[in-house]
C-alpha cells in the first residue's frame, strides 16, 4: 500500500457521515454496502449488509519503520465504528498492542507497517490485505455506479496489486479489463492472466475510447484533464488522485478516498460469508 500522511485522513473521521451519502447517491449502496459487494457477501445489488452483532475491532498503532502515522489506527477504528462494530484503540503499540487487542476479545485486528495494512480474524484464521481489497472495493463502486460490468469493456490504469485486484473483480463479474502502465512488461502479464484481456499502450487514445476507467497508480496526473469528457465514470484508488485538477470542470464522475472504501471491505473479508 501506498504510505499515507496525516493530511491524506485529515477530516477522514469527521466525514464518513457525508461520505456514505455520497457513495449512496453514486452507487446506491453506502460504505458497507460497497464492501459487501467487493467481497462477495451479497447476493444481489439492493440487499443491505449488516455487521455481526457484537463485532469488535481493535486498530494498532505501529512505531516500526519510518513511525506513526498520525490519527491512521483512529480513522481505522472510527471507519469501523461506523460500519458497526464496537471499535477501539488498543493503548499499547506494536507486539504489546496485539497482545491487548488478543485479550481484549477483539473479533478483528487490523494493523500496518510501512508496506502493508492487514485485517485479522484469528478465531477463523483469515486475514485480509488492504491493496487487493481495495483495488476490489473501487471496481465493485464502478460497477454499481456504472449498473455493471456484463459484456462492457474498463480500462485499468496501474496493474500492480491494486490494479489487479480489480482488474480480476472486472473478469469476475462478466466485463474486460484493458491494461495501461507504464511499465508494457507488467501490463502484459496482468492481461495474460486474464481471458480476454487486452493492454492499452496509448492512454489518451483509450481513455477517448473507454467510459468506465480504473485508476489505481501511486502518481499524480496521471490522467489529463484535457481528456475527461461527461461521460468518464471514474474509480481512483491511487494515492495521491491520479487526476488533474480533480476533474475541473469536465462533469466526469470521479469517485477517490484514502482510506475508507478499502478499510471497509478488508472487515468485510475478514469476516467471511
Amino acid at each position: 500500500m501506498t504510505r499515507l500522511a496525516a493530511a491524506d485522513i485529515c477530516g477522514l473521521r469527521a466525514d464518513l457521515a457525508g461520505y456514505d451519502a455520497h457513495l449512496r447517491r453514486l452507487c446506491g449502496q453506502g460504505l458497507l454496502g460497497v464492501a459487501a459487494h467487493a467481497a462477495c457477501l451479497l447476493g444481489q445489488v439492493g440487499s443491505e449488509a449488516v455487521l455481526p452483532e457484537r463485532l469488535t475491532v481493535a486498530a494498532i498503532a505501529v512505531s516500526y519503520g519510518e513511525g506513526m502515522i498520525e490519527g491512521f489506527a483512529e480513522s481505522l477504528a472510527a471507519i469501523c465504528g461506523f460500519l458497526g462494530a464496537d471499535a477501539f484503540v488498543t493503548e499499547q503499540t506494536n507486539i504489546m498492542g496485539l497482545a491487548e487487542a488478543v485479550q481484549g476479545g477483539a473479533d478483528i485486528i487490523m494493523l500496518s507497517d510501512d508496506d502493508d495494512l492487514v485485517a485479522l480474524n484469528p478465531a477463523q484464521k483469515r486475514f485480509a490485505h488492504n491493496s487487493p481489497a481495495t483495488g476490489r472495493a473501487f471496481a465493485a463502486a464502478l460497477a454499481l455506479a456504472a449498473g455493471g460490468f456484463s459484456d462492457r469493456e474498463v480500462l485499468v490504469i496501474g496493474a500492480g496489486p491494486v490494479g489487479a485486484a480489480a482488474a480480476a473483480f472486472i473478469h469476475e463479474r462478466g466485463g474486460t479489463a484493458i491494461i495501461h502502465d507504464q511499465s508494457r512488461q507488467t501490463a502484459a502479464r496482468l492481461a495474460a492472466a486474464l481471458p480476454g484481456a487486452t493492454i492499452a499502450t496509448d492512454l489518451k487514445e483509450a481513455m477517448r475510447r473507454h467510459d468506465l476507467v480504473i485508476e489505481a497508480t501511486p502518481s499524480a496526473d496521471v490522467i489529463k484533464s484535457a481528456w475527461l469528457r461527461r461521460a468518464h465514470r471514474i474509480a481512483a484508488p491511487g494515492v495521491p488522485l491520479g487526476v488533474e485538477d480533480d476533474g475541473g470542470a469536465s462533469g466526469a464522475l470521479i469517485l477517490h478516498d484514502t482510506l475508507a472504501l478499502g478499510v471497509a471491505t478488508m472487515l468485510c473479508q475478514a469476516i467471511g460469508r
